[in-house]
C-alpha cells in the first residue's frame, strides 16, 4: 500500500505527452491485431502480447525515473545588463535507484544530465542574458524525460522560481586591458595596480619590504 501511495504522489506530478512514436505503436499494435484475428497464427499473438506489454510498461517505468527527482535554485555569480550569465540550479536523487536520461529546460534553452544515481545530486548552470538592470527573475523551469521509450514524452515543472539582482553592464577597460597598455609590468607609483621598480633613488620610506 505504501508503494502504491508513493506511486500516486509521483504520478501527480507528472505531465505525459505523446510523441509521434506513440502513433507507431498504435499502427503495429492494430496490424499485429488484424495479422493474428485472421491468421490465427500463434507466433504473432506472442509478437502482439510482447508489444503491448513492453508500451504499457514504459509510462510507470518513465514516471519512476523521473517523479522521485528534486531541484531547486542555488545563488551563483553576479548578473549584467546585455551580458550572459549563469542561473545555477540543483538537482537532487533522494531515490535509492539511477534516473536515466534527463533534461532541465528553460524556453529554448535546455542542458542534459548525466545519468544520476540514488541519493545523489548534481548542479546545472543554464546560460542567460538579462536584457535590464534591476530585478530579475527566472521561473517556468522543467525537467523532461523520454526513457525507456520514446513514445511518451514526461514533463516534471519546477514550481520554484529564482529572484536576483541585475548589474548595469560594465563598461570601459579591464584590469588586464589596462596593464597591458602600461609600458612597465609595475606601473607607477602612484597608480593603483602596483609598485615601480626601485632603481636606488628613493627613500627608504617609500621601499615596499615584500
Amino acid at each position: 500500500m505504501k508503494s502504491l501511495r508513493t506511486f500516486a504522489q509521483i504520478y501527480k506530478r507528472i505531465d505525459q505527452h505523446a510523441t509521434r512514436y506513440s502513433a507507431v505503436v498504435v499502427v503495429l499494435l492494430f496490424g499485429l491485431f488484424l495479422e493474428a484475428y485472421m491468421h490465427d497464427f500463434n507466433l504473432v499473438y506472442i509478437t502482439l502480447f510482447f508489444v503491448f506489454s513492453l508500451a504499457f510498461s514504459a509510462g510507470p517505468i518513465g514516471i519512476l525515473n523521473l517523479g522521485h527527482l528534486e531541484a531547486s535554485y542555488v545563488r551563483s555569480g553576479r548578473l549584467f545588463a546585455h551580458q550572459e550569465g549563469k542561473v545555477s540550479m540543483q538537482v537532487s536523487n533522494p531515490s535509492s535507484t539511477t534516473s536515466w536520461s534527463i533534461t532541465l529546460h528553460h524556453e529554448k534553452t535546455s542542458v542534459q544530465l548525466e545519468p544520476l544515481k540514488g541519493e545523489t545530486s548534481t548542479t546545472l548552470q543554464l546560460p542567460v542574458t538579462p536584457k535590464k538592470r534591476g530585478t530579475f527573475i527566472h521561473k517556468n523551469c522543467y525537467l523532461e524525460s523520454k526513457y525507456p521509450l520514446s513514445t511518451v514524452r514526461l514533463v516534471m515543472k519546477i514550481h520554484e522560481s529564482y529572484e536576483g539582482i541585475v548589474y548595469p553592464e560594465p563598461k570601459g577597460l579591464s584590469l588586464q586591458s589596462f596593464l597591458a597598455l602600461e609600458e612597465t609590468y609595475y606601473g607607477e607609483e602612484k597608480e593603483f595596480d602596483g609598485l615601480r621598480a626601485y632603481d636606488g633613488s628613493q627613500k627608504l620610506s617609500h621601499i615596499h619590504w615584500a
